[in-house]
């Protein structure tokens, strides 16, 4: 198992992050789309909120991606 003890820490606002348009799992979508439509999509098709909650309880773990 990786150490991430001695890791810096990096904090970043959520406002400042965007979702990549050139991932797979937009490939239904037609261009142009909006950061927001995006959003949208992880929300309504990829249980986004679970996700969220469990790296707010449980952390990160890279090397589960």
């Amino acid at each position: 198992m990786i150490d991430y003890s001695k890791w810096k820490e990096h904090r970043e606002r959520v406002s400042n992050m965007f979702l990549d348009p050139q991932n797979p799992r937009f490939s239904s979508f037609e261009e142009p789309f909006t950061q927001n439509d995006l959003i949208n999509e992880m929300i309504e098709n990829y249980e986004i909120y679970k996700l969220a909650k469990s790296i707010t309880i449980d952390g990160y773990f890279p090397e589960k991606n």
